[in-house]
């Protein structure tokens, strides 16, 4: 399609850019059930909500101006003067000797690493090192599963819990 026939066709089209086309006829119905007439409604047509665009005007009550105070609030003084709580002294890590600890440490870090970097940059790298990232990954979980006491005291008031 050439330049010209391009700019005729959209010459035409923005001529006849505001005519009415006729609305073809209503359709027969030869059926059992024919159509209602406009007038009659089974449910009436849905009415839109009114909508508030902007609340009525209330003046606002007038200000009345507070007397000066010299001392502060007595709330800000006596948050002042209370106790801050000091925290109790850590737990220390568990020694070097504990294979067990960092077993933990290198099975909930390394594998969630190794799996993330196997997507990301490796995708085409061998099954190997995704089974190694996800055997990490869950032999991690066991071992902390595993690391909690058997039994605890009926009696403890934190059930154990450590900050």
């Amino acid at each position: 399609m050439g330049d010209k026939d391009v700019d005729a066709q959209f010459a035409d089209i923005v001529a006849h850019w505001d005519d009415v086309e006729s609305l073809p006829d209503k359709p027969h119905h030869s059926g059992v059930n024919p159509p209602l007439e406009p007038d009659t409604h089974v449910n009436p047509p849905p009415t839109r909500p009114f909508v508030v665009w902007r609340g009525a005007e209330v003046e606002p009550p007038p200000v009345t101006p507070e007397p000066e105070q010299d001392t502060p609030p007595a709330e800000l003084v006596d948050l002042d003067d209370e106790e801050h709580f000091e925290p109790g002294p850590t737990a220390p890590l568990p020694p070097q000797e504990d294979l067990h600890f960092w077993g933990i440490v290198v099975g909930l870090v390394v594998g969630p690493l190794l799996v993330l970097w196997l997507v990301l940059f490796r995708p085409q790298v061998s099954g190997w090192w995704t089974l190694a990232a996800v055997v990490l990954t869950v032999g991690g979980f066991v071992l902390l599963v595993l690391r909690q006491p058997h039994d605890r005291d009926e009696h403890d008031p934190d059930n154990g819990a450590r900050v």
